[in-house]
C-alpha cells in the first residue's frame, strides 16, 4: 500500500513539475512574444522624422494627437509597443505594427501602408478618418487600439 500512495505521490509531482519547467524552458529561448511575456498594454507612436512622441495610448485612452496632414504629404509613425510590466514588446517573430481605418469612417482620406515597425500614412484627400493601430501577428491582428482621429487639409 505504501509502494502505491509513493507512486501517486510521485506522479502528482511529475504532473506539476513537468509545466513548470518547460514554461522556463519557453522563457529561457530569448522569445518575447506577447502570449509568452504579457499582453500589450500601451502604444508609443513616434514620428520617424523628428522623433517625437506624437501620442499614446494606454488604459483605453490615447495622450496626444496626430498632425494635421496635407494633401500629398505624409507622415511617418514608428510603433513602440509595452507591456504591463513597462518591458518593451520588439516586433520581431512575425509581430509587425499595422494599422486600418475604422469601421464607419471616411476611407478617401488616407493610404496605409506597414513596414513592420512603422506606418506610412499618405495624405490622399481631404477630411478627417479614425485610424486603428495594431500589434499584428500571423495574418491578424492581436491587439487593437482605439481609434485616434486624423485630418487631411487640402493642398493649397
Amino acid at each position: 500500500m505504501n509502494d502505491v500512495r509513493a507512486s501517486v505521490t510521485w506522479r502528482r509531482i511529475a504532473l506539476w513539475i513537468l509545466p513548470a519547467l518547460l514554461l522556463a524552458a519557453a522563457c529561457r529561448d530569448g522569445s518575447t512574444a506577447p502570449e509568452e511575456h504579457g499582453e500589450p498594454a500601451e502604444l508609443e507612436l513616434v514620428d520617424l522624422e523628428t522623433g517625437a512622441l506624437l501620442a499614446t495610448f494606454h488604459e483605453e485612452l490615447w495622450d496626444g494627437e496626430l498632425p494635421t496632414l496635407t494633401v500629398g504629404g505624409g507622415l511617418e509613425v514608428e510603433g513602440v509597443f509595452y507591456d504591463g510590466a513597462g518591458g518593451e514588446i520588439p516586433l520581431e517573430d512575425g509581430f509587425s505594427f499595422n494599422a486600418t481605418i475604422a469601421t464607419g469612417s471616411q476611407t478617401n482620406v488616407v493610404e496605409l501602408g506597414s513596414h513592420g515597425d512603422h506606418m506610412d500614412i499618405e495624405a490622399v484627400g481631404a477630411g478627417t478618418t479614425m485610424i486603428i493601430f495594431q500589434l499584428f501577428h500571423g495574418g491578424h491582428s492581436d491587439w487593437d487600439t482605439l481609434p485616434i482621429s486624423l485630418t487631411v487639409a487640402a493642398g493649397g
